[in-house]
């Protein structure tokens, strides 16, 4: 664009747009795609259980319970899961086999009021919050039914990490 202006001839130079996608961006996105193909439905279903909890609400929320979960279970999250959302619930489709069970007691043991973790299991059961998460999960799981339904196998080698993971697979060590 130029303008004139008092005889001098004035130049904008502007930087070229920026929507344009770098390969390394669409290298990633066939990457995340591929990963999301691999976990077929299950992907929204462990999504929307996991925003059924009450204070799991955020990104970093979720990212608090699966290095708690990952901790216990000595399962790596790879780098991608660290960082972006997607790649998050990823990583709990992928291993939904082995994490599920510990969803439910490793959310109780962050978020319950500390006289709530003191008691026993039978009065968990008598808070009014728990009984409604607990319906809610319930809800969630019963919509996930079957699991051979999602053609997701117990022994998880169709479902693996994708190159992008930063971490080798239990196979390569």
């Amino acid at each position: 664009m130029e303008q004139v202006k008092k005889g001098k001839l004035i130049i904008i130079k502007r930087d070229p747009p920026k929507n344009r996608t770098s390969d390394d961006y669409s290298e990633f996105r066939k990457k995340m795609d591929d990963r999301r193909r691999k976990v077929g439905k299950l992907y929204s279903y462990v999504e929307n259980f996991l925003n059924s909890f009450p204070k799991l609400k955020r990104r970093t929320d979720i990212m608090h319970l699966a290095i708690k979960i990952s901790e216990r279970l000595h399962i790596p999250i790879d780098r991608n899961a660290k960082r972006l959302n997607e790649p998050l619930i990823c990583w709990f489709c992928e291993n939904w086999f082995q994490v599920y069970k510990y969803i439910l007691p490793v959310y109780i043991e962050m978020y319950a009021q500390p006289e709530t973790q003191n008691s026993n299991v039978q009065n968990l059961g008598k808070d009014q919050d728990f009984q409604r998460l607990d319906q809610e999960i319930q809800k969630i799981m019963q919509e996930i039914g079957d699991m051979d339904q999602f053609n997701l196998d117990e022994n998880i080698d169709k479902i693996t990490r994708s190159v992008s993971s930063d971490i080798p697979s239990q196979n390569d060590q």
